[in-house]
């Protein structure tokens, strides 16, 4: 007994249960393909009393994916039967959940019968036992395979003899197209087994042209043999892979105009069985027609197929040529089958040349069929061959006539041009000579006898004798930055193997013997352009270029995406942000999408993706990831990374200048909880951080400092000169009753005015949102201490901001002490006075001044003026012939702008205003 239940992940294990009486017992086993008994694989065996238990433990991981065969027997004094498994292998992972087989003819997947199987994920096992008592004997095609949610294996197909009277067959023989009679076909190796018992159909077929097949397989036992089993088998040439098969009955269509075998075929199959189906056929004799498709068609396998009358055996099939001798007086024909019979031997032909007429007729349930007749014509073989299949306009050539079977009363007609009109009739060899270019089809027809005309054709390609010549186009000649381009070349008069040479910028860049070429690395103004070189042995020039094609290639958009925090799944639905330039498209793990809702969605990671198309219709991705997390959210965490930290008191000065990141929220940032993020919530963030201690300790020193003073907080600021400058110091002073741990305030500047911090712990930036030139001033104590009581800025002015005093006053203050309690205070605005000084500048020997029609630069011939916004962004550059030049910005928009001038000693840099 065999009990195939037990296996494991990586090794499929099979128990033997069997009684083991001989010293050498042994048991072996194999893989799809028997080598023969005593020639499979060996497992070691330890006897254990007169029962022994046999583990086998066979590996699995050299294995393709799907079904395979595995066949195991015992020898003990003699060999057993072999015992057959199926085993659906997934050394991937996917789980086999089914298998299913039948017999002849393949219903499709999933239509097959259904066989239990026993499946631990990643191996699968089921034993073959698959009833046989209802098969009739002879061999039958058993096909087997093994299925996973929708998806199938590839079949395992195998021939099983079934003896005559449930006896043990002794042999097995096959035959290729031709029946050789009874007992004189191939002998197939085989060792005597039981009524029923598979074996691989290991037939060779290297020795097998390209096309379609007729194999006959038989069983026998004694002196009595099965009937004849046949199939159709399409063999692709030099083991490639079958493209198509196709069949048609009585009248061929034409190559590919007949109907499609369907048939599941992968890249690599090279055999195929092939199951016409035939129950659209009337009673009588037709002729079959098969070919398969591996780039080029096959030759037509032609087999002639009776069917019976009223579901009668096929009793007998015979055929004569055009005079009927009687009813079951003709030649006789071998057949298998029985109420679909397929005749399995070449009908031989007259001998006489002139039109005959075949006649096949079949006989069933005691009536004759209706015959199947087919007109054919003896004739001579016509044949001819050319000096040379490929010539040249105008050249003279040979046609040599080697028509075999020709007779004195053979006549030819010779068209070389395939027009359908006869150019010769000559019946020796003659001289021809083509007029024009092209590819012609030559042909010969012979008549011997009445009007039965034989044909044959040759291929003839004629070359021209012009000089070559090769057209260049492009897939695109306006692409985006990295976009691969497909350059085509055109080529006449080249012969059958042209090579090109392919040219960027004037250099040869790829050689090939194709006409395209996929490029890429382009960049703008490339200029391509190809060269072939050609195998026309008839032109007298060997090579021809192409005009140049000129590419222009538009720069991919700047795109940026905001860093993403941390989610929580507690936290709401929000629309996604953060890609500049504005106006992409967000994509999460690839799937559009416009919000994101942490509530509705699984923790772990997400991509995120952003893409942008400017208006030269390039795109830009930039991709990054985040992650959604199951709880709640911490105060003060506001960078979401589990911890209160510095790093915290950094993303609140962002959000402080309206960095603000697209996962930020507000319920971790507002620590005050009045809905704004100022420096009141910087220093709660630092209490945080420092604990109850120090901010009990900070407390405690600030309202001792309050006792002993008795003026309020002030905020003053002191007046500033600008004189014969562009830069002057703004001073901020503070005098506090209470100490103060953290300031904000703004002040509005005149238009092109920028300030930088010239104090430390002083943050100074632009205010998000403003439209005015606002500037946000922010100094904090992260120990909870106080900020310093004197904060200073440097002012950048433009060389011609407008004489005149203007007007310094800090808005929107906040000042709070270490628990966040907001203070009062008392203001005092300043004065920035302009002089008229600031309208020029000089530096050195160069002068710069603003004029109506743009920049007058002195002093810096032979110099290079280089114009940028104030982000630091290119806009023009010029270069300055003389010693007074004046840079035209009549093309600017009215804004501030940054002019450098590289000299011999230091750059000059000079900011202004343009207001046209």
């Amino acid at each position: 007994a065999i009990d195939g239940s037990n296996y494991s992940t990586t090794l499929l294990r099979t128990i033997f249960k069997v009684a083991l009486f001989a010293e050498d017992a042994k048991v072996e086993y194999f893989w799809d393909s028997d080598p023969g008994i005593g020639n499979a694989t060996n497992y070691p065996v330890e006897l254990s009393g007169s029962d022994a238990t046999v583990t086998l433990a066979l590996p699995t991981t050299d294995l393709s994916n799907g079904a395979h065969l595995l066949g195991m027997r015992v020898y003990n004094g003699s060999w057993s039967h072999t015992r057959y498994y199926m085993a659906a292998i997934a050394n991937n992972g996917t789980l086999a959940d089914k298998v299913e087989f039948f017999w002849d003819t393949d219903p499709g997947q999933g239509n097959g019968i259904q066989q239990t199987l026993v499946t631990d994920g990643k191996t699968a096992v089921c034993e073959l036992t698959i009833p046989t008592d209802t098969l009739q004997a002879g061999p039958h095609l058993l096909g087997m395979r093994v299925g996973c949610d929708n998806n199938w294996s590839s079949t395992i197909t195998r021939m099983v003899a079934i003896a005559p009277d449930n006896d043990a067959y002794e042999r097995i023989e096959y035959f290729w197209d031709t029946d050789p009679g009874i007992g004189h076909a191939i002998q197939q190796p085989l060792a005597a087994g039981s009524a029923s018992s598979v074996f691989e159909c290991a037939i060779p077929t290297d020795t097998l042209k390209g096309g379609v097949h007729l194999l006959g397989m038989r069983v026998g036992y004694g002196g009595n043999w099965s009937s004849t089993t046949t199939r159709m088998v399409a063999i692709a040439p030099g083991n490639a892979a079958i493209e198509r098969i196709e069949y048609f009955w009585d009248n061929d269509p034409g190559m590919g105009n007949a109907t499609e075998y369907k048939v599941n075929l992968d890249d690599s199959t090279s055999m195929a069985s092939v199951t016409i189906p035939t129950d659209t056929l009337k009673t009588g004799v037709h002729l079959l027609g098969l070919r398969s498709y591996c780039g080029v068609w096959s030759s037509t396998l032609l087999r002639y197929v009776a069917v019976s009358a009223n579901g009668g055996n096929i009793e007998r099939v015979e055929y004569y040529w055009d005079t009927d001798p009687g009813y079951g007086q003709a030649i006789e024909l071998p057949f298998s089958g029985d109420t679909l019979a397929v005749v399995n031997a070449d009908i031989v032909p007259p001998t006489d040349y002139g039109t005959h007429v075949l006649h096949i007729r079949a006989y069933s349930n005691g009536m004759w069929s209706t015959p199947y007749i087919q007109k054919f014509c003896m004739n001579a073989t016509p044949s001819m061959v050319l000096d040379n299949d490929t010539v040249c306009v105008g050249e003279q050539f040979i046609v040599y006539n080697q028509t075999e079977g020709a007779t004195e009363a053979t006549t030819y007609s010779w068209d070389m041009d395939g027009d359908g009109k006869e150019d010769s009739d000559a019946k020796e060899d003659f001289v021809y000579t083509y007029k024009k270019a092209g590819s012609f089809m030559a042909a010969l027809s012979v008549k011997t006898v009445g009007e039965c005309v034989s044909t044959c054709y040759v291929p003839v390609v004629v070359l021209p004798v012009d000089a070559p010549k090769v057209t260049l186009k492009a897939s695109a000649t306006t692409v985006c930055e990295g976009d691969a381009v497909c350059l085509r070349a055109t080529a006449t008069n080249v012969g059958d193997n042209p090579e090109f040479d392919w040219m960027l910028n004037g250099e040869v860049i790829a050689t090939t013997t194709v006409d395209t070429l996929l490029l890429n690395g382009l960049q703008h103004n490339d200029k391509v352009q190809v060269k072939v070189i050609s195998s026309n042995r008839c032109a007298s020039v060997d090579n021809a270029l192409s005009s140049q094609i000129t590419m222009r290639v538009n720069a991919l958009p700047e795109v940026s995406l905001a860093h993403y925090f941390p989610l929580y799944t507690s936290e709401s639905a929000f629309i996604l942000s953060g890609g500049l330039p504005e106006g992409g498209t967000y994509y999460i793990n690839g799937e559009e999408a416009s919000l994101f809702n942490p509530k509705r969605n699984d923790t772990g990671d997400y991509t995120l993706t952003y893409a942008y198309t400017n208006n030269s219709g390039c795109t830009n991705t930039v991709t990054t990831t985040f992650q959604l997390r199951d709880g709640s959210l911490l105060l003060g965490d506001v960078n979401k990374d589990g911890i209160v930290n510095v790093m915290d008191v950094l993303c609140e000065v962002d959000m402080v200048y309206g960095r603000i990141f697209p996962t930020f929220t507000l319920s971790t940032a507002d620590i005050n909880g009045d809905q704004t993020i100022n420096v009141a919530d910087i220093v709660g963030v630092s209490g945080i951080i420092l604990g109850e201690h120090a901010l009990a300790q900070a407390m405690s020193i600030q309202q001792q400092a309050a006792k002993s003073k008795s003026v309020q907080n002030g905020l003053t600021v002191s007046d500033a000169y600008a004189q014969k400058n562009t830069e002057v110091l703004l001073h901020f002073n503070l005098s506090s009753a209470t100490n103060v741990s953290g300031m904000q305030f703004d002040v509005t500047l005149p238009e092109g005015v920028e300030l930088t911090s010239a104090t430390q712990g002083l943050a100074v930036g632009r205010k998000a949102g403003a439209t005015d030139n606002t500037y946000t001033l922010l100094a904090y104590s992260q120990s909870l201490g106080t900020v310093s009581d004197a904060l200073t800025v440097k002012a950048s002015l433009p060389v011609n901001l407008a004489e005149g005093e203007y007007t310094i006053t800090p808005e929107n203050v906040v000042l709070v002490d270490a628990r966040m309690n907001e203070l009062p205070y008392e203001l005092t605005s300043g004065k920035l006075y302009v002089g008229t000084t600031g309208v020029g500048l000089l530096h050195g020997d160069v002068r710069v001044d603003v004029t109506a029609d743009g920049l007058r630069i002195q002093g810096a011939a032979g110099s290079v003026a280089t114009l940028l916004d104030m982000s630091g962004r290119f806009l023009l550059a010029e270069e300055l012939s003389s010693d007074d030049c004046v840079v035209s910005l009549l093309s600017l928009p009215v804004g501030t702008y940054v002019i450098e001038i590289a000299t011999d000693n230091s750059p000059v840099k000079v900011k202004f205003l343009w207001k046209r």
